[in-house]
């Protein structure tokens, strides 16, 4: 009797392991051959507008899977490149969204870095929490 209450325990929980291996969502990725495909479309891009480019590939995680760099592109650009590739990614919209908001914000004085990590507000609230105690020091006669 035990042995049949044991298998059908076990039955039972194989049984829920399928139906749960059923309800896991499946998430496409790309892979390294997909992905040196669309670098060798960028290149021929590249090559036909007469760009020297770094061409980088991420994957949704905004971890590099292809790097390009061609003929006489400076080797800066490929810090650059691997960013900007990243940060789109990783924000899950083009860089250039934050290129724009960079330039709104530029005339308030918050730097491409603040933009980004979107510290302009907390950079007001230092400036005045500071010249609110200087204020306070000058009063109290220190």
């Amino acid at each position: 009797m035990k042995r049949i209450r044991s298998v059908a325990a076990i039955l039972w929980l194989a049984g829920s392991v399928v139906s749960l291996r059923a309800e896991l969502p499946v998430k496409r990725v790309l892979t390294l051959d997909a992905a040196t495909k669309i670098a060798a479309a960028a290149e021929e891009e590249a090559i036909r507008r007469g760009s020297t480019v770094v061409i980088c590939i991420v994957d949704d995680g905004g971890h590099l899977l292809v790097l390009h760099r061609l003929d006489d592109t400076q080797v800066a650009s490929v810090e650059v490149g691997i960013g900007k590739a990243r940060t789109a990614a990783i924000f899950r919209r083009p860089s250039k969204d934050f290129e724009d908001q960079i330039r709104t914000r530029s005339s308030t004085g918050a730097g491409w870095r603040d933009a980004l990590a979107g510290r302009h507000s907390d950079r007001r609230r230092r400036k005045s929490y500071r010249r609110d105690r200087r204020q306070r020091q000058y009063s109290s006669g220190r």
